[in-house]
């Protein structure tokens, strides 16, 4: 991964404090980012922080949340307070926090709230609170998943959820073409952390990782952080007029 260098560039990434968001704050710092990274437990932020900071890489670490929209634009001001501009905005923050089976009359409206919340709405609302940062030729990366391409009769939710980033990703990418923006989708099919719900031991992403790292569910490889982190960097990393309103997939449907 040499070749893909992010010299003197500012990326934000959104939860950085685990999983995947930690994998990418790493790498792109390792790259030669400047990253501004956020997660809602101090703990787990500041971890990485002070591991990115012995490496000699350069980070801003805040602890937000980003359901609640205060916590967003007290997120984007300290990175526009710190850095300036940005050019790299990932909007990694999410997940099936609320997996449920229920038939829909069963469900609790509170847990689709916040699973569209966690998922979708932090997503616009980070998006909105630094669209007007980012330099010409920026790049913006959502998060998205295979649920939100494929009907499944449970996790309705999460499923719409998703599926309202991809077409988030696709019409944004419209919109901001002009300015020399692209935006697109990365799905990052299974992945070895707690947020996978699978496992005997889920105490932590190493623990996952050493007992489902590289083996199957259903068709697909459950992969390490690492791997979607690297798509990521290669697609942050594409020159102005790149690819843009596309989604790219490391998850594979079942045939």
């Amino acid at each position: 991964m040499d070749d893909l260098r992010l010299d003197g560039q500012v990326a934000v990434i959104s939860g950085g404090g685990r999983g995947i968001g930690e994998s990418m704050t790493r790498l792109f710092a390792a790259a030669g980012a400047k990253v501004a990274t956020c997660a809602r437990g101090p703990g787990q932020i500041e971890r990485v922080a002070a591991e990115v900071r012995e490496l000699g890489g350069t980070v801003l670490p805040v602890v937000a949340d980003l359901t609640v929209e205060a916590d967003v634009t007290r997120f984007a001001d300290r990175v526009v307070a710190e850095f300036g501009a940005v050019d790299i905005l990932v909007n990694c923050a999410g997940g099936n926090t609320c997996i449920s089976t229920d038939r829909l009359p069963d469900t609790d409206p509170d847990d689709w709230h916040y699973v569209m919340d966690f998922n979708y709405f932090g997503t616009y609302l980070l998006t909105r609170a630094l669209l007007s940062h980012l330099n010409r030729g920026g790049r913006i990366i959502n998060f998205g998943s295979g649920a939100g391409h494929r009907a499944g009769a449970s996790e309705i939710g999460y499923r719409a959820a998703k599926a309202a980033v991809s077409m988030f990703t696709r019409s944004l990418a419209l919109e901001v073409w002009e300015d020399g923006i692209t935006v697109n989708e990365l799905v990052p099919g299974a992945v070895a952390t707690t947020g996978l719900n699978l496992g005997k031991d889920r105490s932590s992403d190493a623990a996952v990782q050493a007992e489902l790292e590289g083996t199957f569910l259903g068709a697909e490889i459950i992969r390490h952080p690492d791997a979607p982190a690297e798509m990521a960097l290669w697609l942050a990393t594409r020159p102005p007029g790149g690819p843009t309103g596309q989604t790219f997939s490391l998850h594979r449907e079942p045939q």
